[in-house]
């Protein structure tokens, strides 16, 4: 057991695809269906005395900090549309919402659930 979050070996990798019409919801759904697959493959091996740990599949990103996701939940006039609409899509789940600061003010800018202007993005 590693004393930070993702930075342990991985043994199995299971790719599935991410299409531009997805949301935080649907991709943590595909994702659980590759878990239960990566789970079904690994209990498999496990009882036919396979070794996983020698694997040695790289991190390819560095895992982000709370306080980088909390910073990206941040949103002002200046950003850009395209990352405008990828924070939008990243974080347009259920208490994860994006937030505008202006003068000093920080006012939540909704979830698809609950934004007509954030649910336009996801029709």
């Amino acid at each position: 057991m590693e004393s930070k979050v993702d930075t342990g070996p991985i043994i199995i990798e299971e790719n599935f695809p991410i299409f531009d019409e997805d949301s935080v919801e649907t991709l943590q759904f595909r994702s659980y269906v590759a878990l239960l697959g990566i789970f079904q493959k690994f209990l498999t091996g496990y009882l036919a005395d396979i070794d996983y740990f020698h694997e040695n599949f790289p991190w390819e990103a560095k895992p982000y900090t709370k306080r980088q996701l909390n910073e990206m939940q941040l949103v002002d006039a200046e950003l850009p549309e395209t990352e405008l609409l990828r924070r939008v899509k990243a974080f347009a789940y259920p208490g994860y919402p994006l937030y505008i600061e202006s003068d000093s003010k920080k006012s939540e800018f909704g979830t698809k659930h609950d934004s007509p202007l954030v649910s336009r993005i996801f029709e």
